[in-house]
């Protein structure tokens, strides 16, 4: 358990430390940038078994699949290197690298053109609260970091950019290209005030199960477009519920969105002119339907090209309340919710191994 620990915190911090100091050390800025990514996709990429989907990418990036549609059925870029690892001398932890250095790499590129300050608290929930869901769905994972720089884009009113970045996406996991209408979400004014937004919020966390399940059924020729008909029919069913995140991380997440909320009039102010008011509408669209999604893992898979908007909107949060920090409540705020989001964090994580403490049983090919 302690080494395990330690492993995450090095992660962690790790990353942290060598992304951060790649802005404000300019001379060697692409040397700790590029650290900084090598760092988080070695350690994430060297590991063994940790992630419920780790085995079948194992399999795929180890030519040890049985038929061919098993690899076929996988995305371009994907199939291609697990196809160069399985088949040449090229050891199949190198898969698991290059998709891990797509997904840190892409996020701190996001961040940097959001705005430069928030980099070290979005790599903070990037890897706090998605890092053991992006060691999972792998695809996904890259395909959703993507996106998020391609939001950036909609800010500049740049489609041709934002189009080809979707579309590269989809070449990891085809579902980013439900993103595509997403661009026209950038000429929409969200000027809700706070109250307005609470009465949505609660409402909406009621009866989103409702409204999730009339979505469903009014927009299924999408699910079928993107060849995504069997996830949709098991979400119907509400066949696969998730065992994680009950509990205490629930509660902090309703608290700390109330918090969010709150403060949504104060960001907006001072953070307008960096995209701030669309990403929050984005993450405001997830959070009103997330008392539906916590449980269902199919469901929470689905929205997650919003939810990941946590890593941006978040960050500009805790970025306010430390630039407020001579306020001792909202100093004593930010540590209270830095440091429940660390402790969830460690609790969540599955029992880490790397590769090279089971070589013995390993074919390294």
């Amino acid at each position: 358990m302690l080494y395990s620990i330690i492993v995450y915190a090095l992660i962690l911090f790790g990353t942290i430390f060598l992304l951060s100091k790649s802005v404000s050390n300019k001379r060697y800025s692409n040397t700790l940038t590029f650290l900084g990514l090598s760092f988080f996709s070695i350690l994430v990429g060297c590991r063994w078994e940790v992630g419920a989907d780790y085995i079948s990418y194992y399999e795929f990036a180890s030519g040890l699949y049985t038929y061919d549609f098993q690899i076929d059925r996988l995305e371009p870029i994907p199939r291609y290197l697990a196809k160069l690892t399985s088949e040449t001398s090229i050891p199949f932890y190198v898969w698991f690298i290059i998709m891990a250095f797509i997904q840190i790499y892409f996020l701190q590129k996001s961040l940097k053109k959001v705005y430069i300050p928030i980099l070290s608290w979005g790599i903070f929930f990037f890897i706090t609260m998605y890092l053991s869901e992006q060691m999972n769905i792998v695809r996904q994972g890259a395909a959703i970091c993507i996106c998020l720089y391609a939001y950036t884009f909609i800010k500049e009113k740049q489609w041709f950019k934002y189009v080809l970045l979707i579309v590269l996406a989809s070449c990891f996991h085809k579902s980013a290209l439900i993103c595509l209408p997403f661009y026209f979400l950038g000429y929409i004014n969200f000027t809700l005030s706070v109250p307005v937004q609470y009465l949505i919020f609660i409402v909406s966390s009621v009866i989103s199960s409702i409204i999730i399940g009339y979505l469903m059924e009014k927009f299924a020729f999408v699910a079928a477009w993107i060849s995504f008909d069997n996830t949709m029919d098991a979400l119907k069913a509400n066949q696969v519920q998730s065992k994680m995140g009950l509990g205490l991380g629930i509660i902090f997440y309703y608290i700390r969105y109330a918090i969010l909320i709150f403060y949504s009039p104060q960001l907006s102010k001072k953070y307008a002119k960096y995209g701030f008011d669309f990403y929050y509408m984005l993450l405001f669209i997830y959070m009103c339907i997330y008392s539906a999604c916590f449980t269902n893992i199919y469901l929470q898979r689905v929205f997650l090209f919003f939810t990941y908007l946590n890593v941006i909107v978040l960050a500009f949060l805790y970025h306010y309340l430390y630039t407020q920090r001579k306020n001792d409540i909202s100093f004593l705020l930010l540590i209270m919710l830095t440091i429940v989001q660390i402790v969830l964090y460690f609790y969540s994580g599955d029992p880490w191994e790397f590769i090279w403490n089971t070589h013995n049983n390993l074919d390294y090919k």
